[in-house]
C-alpha cells in the first residue's frame, strides 16, 4: 500500500506519519509540507490512500482533494483536520473518512479497516529459469509437496504462455510412453498440487486452466528468461550458460540460449 500525507506544518505532519506508520509499518508513506510537490508525486506515481489537513497557508485541503480525483479517481481520501464544519464537502467528494484533530493510531486504524475502496495487495512472483529452475512470491521461495509439479510449471513457463495438454504433459514432464488410466490419474494429482502450492501463496494467478490445457499467464509473474529475451542488461547478465539445470527437456531451449 502506498499513502501520501499532506500537511503544511511540520509537528503535526510528524504526528500523522507515526500513527500511520505504528498502524502498518512496513507502508511505503510519502510525507509533503507543499501542496505542489505532492501533487506532481501523484502525477508521476500510484497512490491508494491520501491523508490531507484541509486549512493549509497555500491551498484548501478539499480543493486539492478533487486535483487528486481527477489523477486517480480510486484514490482513498481521508481528511484530517482541526475543523467539523467541512464534514459535508468532503464527502460530497466520497471521502474515505474525516478525521479530526488530535491525530491517534486508533482513529488512523479505524480509517484503514473502512477504506471506501480497500486496497487488494498483490504478490510479487518471480520466476528463476537461469541455473536451477524456482519460483518465488514475495522474495519466497514456493514448497511444492510434489517435484513433479513444480516442473510442471517449470515446463509451462517454458512454453512461454502457450498451453499444454495432459497428454503432453504426462509425456514430456512425467516420461509417460503410455498415457493409460493410471497415467491420466497421476498427472491429474500432480497438476492438483500445482494449483495447491500457488493458491497457498497468493499465486494462482500465474495458472490459466481450462479443459485438459493449461498455461501461464506470462503477465502476472517476472521472469529472467522472458527478460533476457527483452534485452534486459541485467538478466542478460545473470545467464552463464545454464537453464532450469534440474531438468533434462529443457537442453533443447539452453541450446537456443548459447545461440
Amino acid at each position: 500500500m502506498k499513502i501520501l500525507a499532506l500537511d503544511d506544518e511540520e509537528n503535526a505532519l510528524k504526528l500523522l506519519t507515526n500513527a500511520i506508520k505504528k498502524c502498518l509499518p512496513s507502508v511505503e508513506i510519502y510525507c509533503f509540507q507543499e501542496a505542489n510537490e505532492a501533487l506532481e508525486f501523484a502525477k508521476n506515481n500510484q497512490v491508494d490512500v491520501a491523508y490531507l489537513d484541509i486549512e493549509m497557508r497555500t491551498i484548501n485541503g478539499i480543493s486539492f482533494a478533487k486535483n487528486l480525483k481527477t489523477l486517480n479517481n480510486n484514490l482513498n481520501i481521508i481528511f484530517v483536520t482541526g475543523y467539523s464544519q467541512y464534514t459535508l464537502d468532503a464527502f460530497e467528494l466520497y471521502a474515505s473518512d474525516y478525521i479530526l484533530k488530535p491525530v491517534t493510531s486508533k482513529k488512523i486504524q479505524k480509517s484503514l479497516d473502512n477504506l471506501r475502496k480497500p486496497v487488494i495487495e498483490k504478490s510479487h512472483i518471480r520466476v528463476q529459469t537461469f541455473g536451477n529452475f524456482d519460483v518465488f512470491v514475495n522474495n519466497v521461495s514456493v514448497s511444492f509437496k510434489r517435484k513433479k509439479a513444480k516442473e510442471c510449471l517449470a515446463y509451462l513457463v517454458d512454453k512461454h504462455g502457450s498451453g499444454a495438454t495432459k497428454k503432453e504433459i504426462a509425456a514430456v514432464v512425467l516420461d509417460m510412453d503410455l498415457y493409460d488410466e493410471r497415467g491420466q490419474d497421476l498427472t491429474s494429482k500432480i497438476l492438483l498440487e500445482l494449483e495447491r502450492a500457488l493458491k497457498a501463496v497468493n499465486a494462482k494467478q500465474m495458472l490459466v486452466k481450462k479443459h485438459n490445457y493449461y498455461a501461464v499467464d506470462i503477465s502476472t509473474f517476472d521472469c529472467d528468461l522472458y527478460d533476457y529475451e527483452k534485452g534486459d542488461v541485467k538478466a542478460i547478465n545473470s545467464f552463464h550458460g545454464e537453464y532450469m539445470s534440474q531438468y533434462s527437456w529443457a537442453e533443447y531451449s539452453l541450446i537456443f540460449l548459447n545461440k
